[in-house]
């Protein structure tokens, strides 16, 4: 009898608890809910619209555009920016209902690859906000060309001694395109800044019987800029093999780079190809060059004037290559890329690097970068003066064989001026 009591009283004990925590839990629910949690409003997608203002880059007129394939997506600003719902732009429902709150919508013209011909990449977004039980109508999304534009010409007294094998490989950041002799399209390029890209070109094949491989580099270049390089003669002395690439003994040729819009042509007398930009920094050129900017110059050697060769460099005699970069306001970011024929993204991949990397903020590749011997993070940020010291590095690149490489290194000061330089070396 008392076993049957002792259980009868257990039961009515844990009816007792489980009630008491369901009414404070229902209170607690009903106390503590925000009102505007589960309030909802609406967007008037009816109103969307978008127009492409692409007249200034001289890519193509707006009206030639058909926006009905356009990507739209809607991001939840206070979610982390949460992706909500996207649709094709000619598939959207009328009306679509939204938590209160604000919100983003975005206009894609298509998945942006990091390099194509004849396929531009516009984007345009615009924030909104729905209130609770209220239609919210959206304005005009305009969308710019967000990717860069190539083109490539040849002068005629150059392009009929062109062989039928003279291609031009076109890369910027993680794009490449190959443009044969006869190619007439545009490749466009994924930017990876609004500000400041760094376009390479590379010839190859042969001209008047010679084989040629040349190499140029351009910095600057800003999303939504169509940048045309022109190859053209220029005629030198006997013996002469000019600045930027020869073809046999008696004519060089010249690469720049124009951008249509503002008519700027590289010097092709300027090392490498880093332009004269206003606001460019860079030792001689470019810009207005003051006391502040930062300074980067090679330990006993002529950064701006001078390929080292590399080729007899080893694990057990690495060769000594070092740079000093100044800031008198102190160092933001200290950008590093690697454009090289042998030491390509998965070679480098190999020994746990990135062709492009910031060694003020060097994320996940900190302990190769630093394992090489580079400054990195604390050592970077605030710094007056910073070595940049390649010399564990040397042994790689002649491992992998002949080619050409250079380092664009780019700094960045506390107050945003910057300095660009290229070491260039050849194994």
């Amino acid at each position: 009898m008392k076993r049957v009591f002792y259980t009868y009283i257990v039961f009515i004990l844990t009816i007792l608890i489980i009630s008491s925590c369901e009414r404070e839990r229902f209170s607690y629910d009903s106390t503590n809910k925000d009102d505007n949690e589960l309030a909802e409003g609406q967007i008037n997608l009816t109103s969307l619209k978008v127009a492409v203002e692409a007249e200034a880059e001289g890519v193509v007129t707006r009206n030639s555009i058909n926006t009905s394939n356009f990507i739209i997506r809607i991001y939840n600003q206070d979610n982390g920016n949460k992706l909500v719902k996207e649709w094709v732009l000619k598939d959207m429902p009328e009306i679509f209902n939204l938590k209160v709150g604000n919100y983003s919508v975005s206009a894609y013209s298509h998945d942006e690859l990091p390099a194509e011909f004849e396929n531009p990449f516009f984007f345009g977004s615009q924030s909104f906000k729905i209130v609770a039980d209220d239609i919210t109508n959206i304005e005009v999304i305009r969308c710019f060309l967000k990717s860069i534009k190539v083109t490539v010409e040849y002068a005629d007294n150059l392009k009929e001694l062109l062989g039928p094998d003279v291609a031009v490989n076109i890369t910027v950041g993680n794009g490449s395109l190959i443009y044969s002799k006869d190619e007439t399209r545009a490749g466009y390029f994924q930017a990876t800044s609004d500000a400041s890209n760094l376009l390479n070109t590379h010839m190859t094949g042969t001209i008047e019987d010679a084989n040629v491989s040349i190499e140029k580099g351009f910095s600057g270049v800003k999303a939504g800029e169509h940048r045309i390089i022109r190859y053209s003669l220029k005629e030198v002395d006997e013996g002469n093999n000019g600045n930027s690439g020869s073809a046999g003994v008696s004519i060089s040729i010249d690469v720049t780079i124009e951008n249509v819009d503002v008519d700027v042509t590289v010097d092709p007398g300027t090392e490498e190809g880093v332009p004269d930009f206003p606001g460019e920094g860079g030792g001689d050129g470019g810009g207005e060059v003051t006391p502040d900017m930062p300074v980067i110059v090679g330990d006993g050697f002529d950064i701006k004037n001078q390929t080292i060769d590399v080729s007899e460099a080893s694990f057990a005699n690495p060769m000594v290559i070092k740079v000093n970069i100044n800031a008198s306001k102190g160092i933001a970011n200290l950008h590093v890329t690697i454009i090289s024929t042998t030491l390509t993204p998965s070679e480098l991949a190999g020994v746990g690097l990135s062709d492009q990397f910031d060694l003020a903020n060097p994320g996940e590749l900190r302990e190769s970068l630093s394992g090489l011997g580079f400054p990195v993070g604390e050592q970077v940020v605030g710094q007056t003066s910073v070595l940049f010291d390649i010399t564990n590095f040397t042994p790689l690149i002649p491992a992998l064989g002949a080619g050409s490489h250079q380092f664009v290194i780019r700094v960045v000061d506390l107050e945003g001026n910057e300095t660009t330089e290229i070491l260039k070396l050849k194994s």
